[in-house]
This record gives structure tokens, C-alpha cells and sequence, in this order.
């Protein structure tokens, strides 16, 4: 009986002391719980935003000389149907170096050359337009065929020229843009000639 008396005391102390819950967190999860507007958004690579928008800019920009309207001409794949969107893909150098050529031979006294521009390639470094710039979609229509949209500025009522070429010859990559590089050339002709170089046109 003294045994058993003494172990129900010693239970009783033991239920008696239990602590209440509190509601402090330790330092070390206070330091890593930052409210929501605290946390910095994971900004996307420039790879990635091209690859979400489907479009991949062109680092071969044709440098004008001569020009009162545009200086520079650059360009945007936006569904040339490349197995990879190489920024040296070969296409992409055929169409500068083409168009760079025709403008050359339209008599206007133009002098052009291709430049290299590694931060073309960057979506970020195209979020404003610039002055005298002539900007150039190109896509490919089914097999062979080819289209393209030219712009002077950013909105809607900066594209002043959309076009589509059903058909090009098969053979060298010089020779299939050919036939766009020569309707792009006749537009940009076109619109030096009108003075104008938007929709309204």
C-alpha cells in the first residue's frame, strides 16, 4: 500500500507539470518565413521568354548607309520551321547578307554591310523601338514558301508592309531566300518612294 500510494503521487506530479503550448517560433524559421511581396521573382532567361513566345531574334542586322528613313534593318524568326533555333543558323545569315546585296543593287547610292549583334539575341534589349530601324518577320509558308511583315516601330499601325510568297526554287540556301529578300527590298523601295511607312499607307 506505502508503494502504491507513493507511485500514484509521482503520476499525479508528472500529468500536474505538463507545459502549455506557445505560440514563439524559433529565430531560425522567423528568418526564413518573408511575406509575399518580400520574395523576388524568379526572373526567366532569355532563352526561355523566346522559346514561350515562339520567336527567336536574328543576332545579322543589315547596317544602311544613305538612307534618310532607316539606318538598320534587323530581323525576327517567327516561324522559320528550323530543327534548331541556332542563332548561327545559316538561314539567318542568308537573309541579311541577301537583302544587304539587293538594296545595294536598287540604284538608290545605298551602302550596306552585315554586322554581327550578339545582343539581338537577348528578348530584353527589344522592349522599345528605335529611330530609323526597319524591323522584318519572316516566317515560312508550308514547304517552300516563305512570308514576311515589316515594321518601323512597335504598335500595330507601324507595320506598313504583310506579305506572303506561295513558292521559292529548291537548291542553295542563297537561292531559296532570294525571293524574299528581293519582295522585302521592293517594299522597303516602295515605301522610301511613298514616303511613308506605316498601315495608313
Amino acid at each position: 500500500m506505502k508503494y502504491l500510494i507513493i507511485f500514484s503521487m509521482s503520476l499525479v506530479g508528472v500529468v500536474g507539470c505538463k507545459s502549455e503550448p506557445t505560440d514563439v517560433i524559433a529565430p531560425s524559421a522567423q528568418a526564413v518565413m518573408l511575406p509575399a511581396a518580400a520574395q523576388v521573382p524568379e526572373v526567366p532567361a532569355a532563352e526561355e521568354v523566346a522559346a514561350k513566345n515562339s520567336f527567336h531574334y536574328s543576332p545579322f542586322v543589315v547596317q544602311v548607309q544613305g538612307s534618310k528613313y532607316f539606318q538598320s534593318i534587323s530581323f525576327k524568326d517567327v516561324g522559320l520551321q528550323r530543327p534548331e533555333s541556332d542563332p548561327n543558323d545559316p538561314v539567318l545569315e542568308a537573309i541579311a547578307e541577301s537583302l544587304s546585296l539587293h538594296l545595294t543593287e536598287d540604284g538608290e547610292g545605298l551602302m550596306t554591310r552585315v554586322a554581327y549583334d550578339e545582343a539581338q539575341l537577348d528578348p530584353g534589349n527589344h522592349t522599345a523601338c528605335g529611330q530609323n530601324h526597319i524591323y522584318v518577320d519572316v516566317w515560312r509558308k508550308g514547304e517552300r514558301g516563305w512570308g514576311y511583315s515589316l515594321w518601323s516601330g512597335c504598335g500595330e499601325e507601324s507595320n506598313f508592309e504583310w506579305r506572303e510568297i506561295p513558292d521559292a526554287p529548291a537548291g542553295e540556301i542563297v537561292d531559296e531566300v532570294e525571293p524574299l529578300t528581293q519582295a522585302i527590298a521592293e517594299s522597303l523601295r516602295a515605301a522610301s518612294k511613298s514616303e511613308c511607312f506605316t498601315k495608313a499607307c
